[in-house]
């Protein structure tokens, strides 16, 4: 962009016309002050229109009721898209029913031809399970990073506190116990799973192979309605409630009377629970990354996550797409859906969408009729 005068807008390339002007109280002349930015932002418009009336003005915002409030006024609003995925998440993982003979010719092998069985290739890493007709038995696999092939997956090994209840979980374990892939999102309703299934692993990784040096857990300090204000104490007394899911989910890993979340974390030499406020300019060498509600969260928030991992460093993100506390995203726009998009073709990712609930029939019933 090439330097002008920002009051009257600079060109800007490839935009078919389109300024950057920048317009506050001191420039844009007499109208009605608002101590609401959104109002401000919106007057602003309202002027701007009233002194060029030749020029189209619209209000972008992914503020629904800013582009509400504006379109009340008659101005023109519309949503930000940039950053925006078309569609959904893929799932992650497909289901292919396969005739006795078929499942026999596969027999031992630990590779399978994926020319058998898809006609177009799926990306890397996606899971398969190649279930009998009626299915009762099959085969668990998954799509070779070269996308060359099928490998069987491996049985878990002993000393992992949970076990998978269902081929999505197993799926997930899967992908959070293989040191190829580097970055992995779980996306799924309540109570499927997905936090628990990844403290489990990382607890196991740290604290019982030493696989890594440590287990990182955080979240976004972003509440779920009103906000109740501030929080005395140093930042852990301030982390405790945003933290607690964390501590509560520790606490069913360790499965020990008397053995509370907070002791496991404080206590341990490789477990952290911390903030994201503070990562911008961090190197994260060989520790185990464990980002929740991750929808959260910005694509370029999520981007400057990813980009602080060092050399041996696995990054999970987890979080429920339908049920997002930011109000500026949905479900085509909030960081969890961008980045697993983004990195769908990627030999270092895996992506898994989680439906079945488990952790009551209630809570998999609300999922359900609550929509």
């Amino acid at each position: 962009m090439k330097a002008g005068d920002l009051r009257e807008g600079v060109p800007i390339p490839n935009s078919h016309g389109g300024k950057l002007c920048v317009l506050y109280n001191g420039n844009i002349g007499s109208y009605q002050k608002e101590k609401n930015v959104d109002l401000h932002v919106i007057h602003i418009a309202a002027k701007l229109i009233d002194r060029k009336s030749d020029t189209r003005c619209v209000i972008v915002s992914r503020d629904t009721n800013v582009r509400i409030r504006a379109k009340a006024l008659g101005l023109e609003a519309e949503n930000y898209e940039f950053d925006t995925i078309d569609g959904g998440v893929p799932e992650g993982f497909s289901v292919i029913e396969c005739s006795d003979g078929k499942l026999e010719s596969i027999g031992d092998n630990l590779c399978i031809d994926l020319n058998d069985f898809f006609d177009v290739v799926p990306p890397p890493n996606h899971y398969v399970y190649l279930s009998r007709v009626g299915g009762k038995g099959g085969f668990m696999t998954k799509v070779s990073p070269d996308m060359s092939q099928l490998r069987r997956l491996e049985p878990f090994r002993q000393g992992i506190k949970v076990k998978p209840k269902n081929l999505e979980q197993t799926f997930v374990m899967d992908a959070l116990l293989d040191e190829d892939i580097s970055l992995v999102s779980v996306t799924g309703c309540a109570g499927t799973g997905k936090t628990i299934i990844s403290l489990a692993i990382g607890y196991y990784l740290v604290e019982k192979l030493k696989a890594y040096s440590k287990l990182l857990v955080s979240r976004p300090v972003f509440p779920m309605g009103r906000d109740i204000g501030y929080l005395p104490g140093g930042i852990n007394s301030k982390l405790d409630p945003w933290m607690q899911p964390i501590y509560d989910a520790l606490e069913r890993i360790i499965d020990k009377k008397g053995v509370d979340g907070r002791q496991v974390v404080f206590q341990s030499s490789g477990i952290y629970v911390e903030p994201l406020t503070y990562i911008r300019g961090r190197s994260i060498h060989d520790q185990f990354v464990i980002i929740d509600e991750s929808q959260n969260l910005s694509p370029l928030e999520l981007k400057t996550i990813i980009t602080r991992a060092g050399e041996h460093t696995k990054i999970v993100l987890t979080g429920d797409t339908s049920q997002i506390d930011n109000p500026y995203f949905d479900e085509r726009s909030n960081g969890l859906s961008v980045i697993t998009r983004a990195f769908i073709e990627s030999p270092v990712a895996a992506n898994i969408v989680m439906h079945r609930g488990v952790r009551s029939k209630l809570s998999q019933e609300a999922t359900e009729r609550l929509q």
